[in-house]
């Protein structure tokens, strides 16, 4: 993980400009995906970026992941093909939650490159740029963590990443 593009949650300016930054760099607006699940409180970040982009920001452009439709582990495939197919050569822009030291916890990473989703079978990277907000520490209790998660620490991330994104599409697009 490249720390010059990691940036702790009340850096909202610097988060705003390396997305943006990095969407200038692409051929068109990308579609966006939200990875997570609403069933585990620290996996729920993806879905929560999702609900606040399309209800609260309503962001012009396609958003998959949400607390309605969530995109994770079990359907991952069926949603990558489809988009693949609906949205052919088009970017992706990923949002999903991910694990590191325990000084990255509360971290939010924008990095160019897609995310290998964490736990499941689809190991194929996904995504042209993504957004990942460090949520749990990376070690032996993660599945304990898991369920230890405080809601309120996901949402306030999940806001600030939404914001992000808006401000950067309103900045690029």
């Amino acid at each position: 993980m490249n720390n010059k593009n990691s940036y702790l949650i009340s850096d909202y300016h610097n988060l705003v400009y390396a997305l943006a930054n990095k969407l200038c760099k692409l051929n068109s607006k990308p579609v966006i995906i939200c990875l997570g699940t609403d069933k585990v409180i620290a996996d729920s970040l993806g879905p929560i970026v999702g609900h606040l982009l399309t209800t609260k920001y309503n962001i012009k452009t396609y958003v998959y992941g949400s607390l309605k439709r969530t995109v994770n582990s079990t359907n991952l495939e069926y949603y990558f093909s489809h988009i693949n197919k609906t949205h052919k050569n088009q970017n992706l822009l990923v949002i999903d939650a991910g694990l590191g030291s325990l000084e990255q916890v509360g971290k939010i990473n924008v990095t160019d490159g897609g995310i290998i989703p964490y736990n499941n079978s689809y190991y194929k990277k996904i995504g042209d740029i993504s957004v990942t907000g460090i949520v749990l520490e990376k070690g032996l209790l993660e599945k304990m963590q898991l369920r230890q998660t405080k809601l309120n620490f996901v949402s306030e991330m999940a806001e600030m990443i939404a914001k992000v994104i808006y401000h950067a599409y309103q900045m690029t697009y």
